[in-house]
């Protein structure tokens, strides 16, 4: 039995979710295996450092649990916002309070999150998520990057990011990545890429392994980074954050555009809205594949805050549209936000965005019954992907496949014949790319004339009895 498997799959572009990007440079390799990701957000980026009231912080809000329940559901990576200028010293030489236990628990939870990913194999990134909004506090005005005080946050971001690179040097690099700040707002390119330089030289005086994180002024504005000059550093993806259109996403959550303007605005509620997006999108893929350098939309989502947002066929669309973007140019992405079901931070300060995966994000509903379907569906997620961090199944015995790598033509023997096995292959992120019902038998291999691309794919076996193989199959050229 012959089965024909076409996968079109252009080189020249990033594969989407862990597949192959234009080029073959470590962070290129890096990139690829970022894929679906989820924002850990609401909580180490809070105010309760600015106040320092809380003991106790970080209080658990998110577990080992969910860190296996997302990598379960095919969540390649975890991006953790960590207000991290908020745990050191205002004044040089800008230590690190480690006689605060807050500042002692912020930086212990880190840890715990990297291990907890570690036997996943999923991707952690260490995002210095300092807000530079309009600050609502006298604390936060502190650690604003303007033009008029750059070259000085410059030094102390560079201090706590020598600091940081100390802490998590001997952390795996392949999976552990360093986002250098967060959404800058109120500085010109030209001076943040001052701060910047700075903070990458600081970082490489200590570790060259690690892959950098960093985007532009404006919130992380993509038509910014489709103008971008890069840096000399040759181990850096490139990141952009879309929130477009904010009177869509946000319907007024958080300041943006206008506090408690909780007025429902439709998606699309005109043509412009998708046409702005897709054109943005494009630029910045003409700037990847020029530059050879990888991009990763760390941030997108919309409100479904309950008092803000009801639409929910405006949320469907918003989020089928974007998911379509994702796949059509190739990006790796991280959604904001996991499961924002907290009534309020302690100190009473906080707002909440309500950007949940879920339909119910409460404590108890956090799992694969109450993801929404249109989300998941959109966005790939849910069982019917293999997560990252899934291992090829031990046990060889029921079948086995060669040659391994492959030149295109690849045959798979059964220990026993096996009627109406389910044969699929996958990319690296769980999409089936082909699947088929197949008789294996003992001496007579089934022979699949692949006309692959090279690469690296997942060959999954389901028989009658429910019993599924996972194997990894490489294509040469």
């Amino acid at each position: 039995m012959k089965t024909k498997l076409l996968l079109i799959i252009c080189l020249t572009t990033f594969f989407f979710q862990n597949g192959f990007g234009q080029g073959t440079s470590l962070p290129w390799q890096r990139a690829n295996t970022l894929g679906k990701g989820m924002n850990l957000s609401l909580w180490l980026e809070s105010t309760y450092p600015f106040y320092h009231d809380s003991t106790n912080f970080p209080n658990p809000r998110f577990t080992q649990q969910d860190i296996a329940f997302l990598n379960s559901i095919c969540v390649n990576t975890v991006r953790v916002p960590i207000l991290f200028e908020a745990y050191a010293q205002l004044n040089a030489p800008y230590r690190f309070q480690m006689n605060l236990q807050e500042v002692v628990n912020g930086l212990n939870y880190i840890d715990s999150v990297i291990a907890w990913a570690a036997p996943f194999n999923m991707n952690v990134i260490i995002d210095n998520h300092m807000p530079d909004d309009t600050p609502d506090n006298n604390q936060q005005a502190n650690y604003q990057v303007t033009d008029a005080n750059y070259q000085q946050r410059a030094q102390r971001i560079s201090s706590i990011w020598a600091q940081i690179a100390t802490r998590y040097q001997s952390t795996d690099a392949n999976h552990i990545f360093f986002e250098i700040r967060n959404e800058p707002n109120v500085v010109s390119d030209a001076n943040l890429r001052t701060v910047y330089q700075q903070a990458i030289d600081s970082i490489r005086s200590i570790d060259n392994a690690h892959t950098l994180i960093v985007g532009c002024t404006g919130y992380y504005d993509g038509n910014a980074l489709a103008n971008l000059t890069p840096y000399s550093d040759n181990n850096i993806i490139y990141t952009f954050h879309t929130y477009e259109p904010f009177n869509f996403t946000t319907q007024g959550i958080g300041g943006v555009p206008n506090p408690g303007a909780y007025v429902e605005t439709p998606f699309p509620a005109a043509s412009s809205d998708t046409t702005y997006l897709r054109n943005m999108f494009q630029s910045i893929k003409n700037w990847s594949v020029t530059n050879d350098l990888p991009v990763w939309v760390g941030e997108f989502g919309c409100t479904t805050a309950p008092d803000a947002f009801n639409d929910h066929t405006s949320r469907c669309n918003y989020v089928t549209f974007l998911g379509g973007l994702m796949d059509e140019f190739q990006f790796p992405w991280c959604w904001w936000d996991y499961n924002d079901y907290q009534a309020d931070y302690a100190d009473g300060q906080g707002v909440h965005y309500f950007f949940s995966i879920f339909d119910s994000p409460t404590a108890s509903q956090t799992d694969s019954s109450h993801l929404n379907v249109c989300f998941k569906n959109a966005l790939h997620f849910g069982s019917a992907c293999i997560a990252t961090g899934i291992k090829e199944t031990a046990n060889e015995s029921s079948f086995r496949f060669y040659p391994n790598p492959s030149d295109g033509k690849v045959f798979i023997v059964a220990a026993q014949e096996e009627k109406n096995v389910k044969l699929s292959v996958l990319d690296l992120s769980g999409r089936t790319v082909y699947s088929n019902i197949v008789t294996l038998n003992v001496n007579s291999p089934l022979q699949l004339n692949c006309s692959f691309d090279p690469g690296v794919y997942i060959l999954a076996l389901q028989n009658n009895n429910g019993v599924k193989v996972f194997k990894k199959m490489t294509i040469g050229d």
